[in-house]
């Protein structure tokens, strides 16, 4: 605890053990905005809470059962977040994803599960939420794609990958638009539900009516030019060379920056 109040560091990796609430609020009354931290197999007290749990530049739990979801709506500024083994619900990334959508500034650069204890449901996951899923044709395996409201013209980081593999999660925030199709295919898909939202507002016969009915038609027929379904509601596609080489270059690059810090 004296090397750590000492405040020389820049990385730190605490393996093994178990640590008391009293030393851990006085690790998280520190400056650890510019910080690194790993917590590697060390054991947490199962209620603990404190405010500036992800204040850090990167951080890591591997024993992450005590996080709640109110926990990670604290992080910000394009933090890089791992997690270990979690007891997150559906409702608690939901409500995680649509904050990161409604955001003005960029919140996570990456954030990773290796080990959530429930089963998710994608359903619940990506409710009320605008997303593309590609289709990997691999069994138990999603890459959902979202994109931030238009509205948010000051994120660096507008466009969100979420892979979920069984029980493990990654989340890694990009500007995908000089890469891939996905992003201005998301922007159309947004379109499509602004504009079936503004149409059931509107009564019968109404002029505004028949010409949100036409433009809905032409946005769903190039839809169809770019080889989008639905099941359920949702959007999905088949994984195109270019994206499927984007995420090979995507996985390394999210390695290298886990490796960084």
């Amino acid at each position: 605890m004296d090397a750590l109040l000492n405040k020389t560091w820049k990385k730190v990796t605490v393996d093994g053990g178990e640590l008391k609430a009293d030393d851990l609020d006085k690790i998280m009354g520190m400056d650890n905005s510019n910080k690194n931290f790993v917590f590697k197999n060390t054991k947490f007290p199962t209620n603990y809470k404190h405010k500036n749990a992800f204040n850090f530049a990167s951080i890591e739990y591997d024993d992450a059962l005590w996080v709640q979801t109110d926990d990670l709506l604290t992080v910000t500024n394009k933090q890089v977040v791992r997690l270990g083994r979690t007891a997150l619900e559906s409702q608690d990334l939901n409500l995680l994803l649509k904050t990161w959508h409604r955001s003005p500034h960029d919140i996570f650069d990456i954030l990773t599960i290796r080990n959530n204890t429930n089963e998710l449901n994608m359903e619940e996951t990506f409710k009320d939420l605008v997303t593309l899923t590609v289709d990997w044709r691999r069994k138990h395996h999603h890459s959902v794609y979202l994109r931030t409201d238009n509205s948010n013209n000051h994120r660096d980081l507008p466009d969100l990958t979420v892979n979920i593999s069984g029980r493990n999660i990654q989340m890694s925030a990009h500007n995908y638009d000089e890469w891939l199709d996905e992003p201005r295919i998301l922007k159309t898909l947004i379109r499509k539900k602004s504009l079936k939202d503004e149409l059931v507002t509107l009564d019968e016969g109404s002029v505004r009516r028949d010409e949100i009915i036409a433009e809905i038609e032409n946005v769903l027929a190039q839809l169809t030019i770019d080889q989008i379904y639905f099941e359920d509601g949702k959007a999905k596609t088949e994984m195109t060379k270019l994206a499927a080489t984007y995420m090979i270059t995507l996985y390394y690059r999210t390695f290298r920056a886990q490796r960084g810090v």
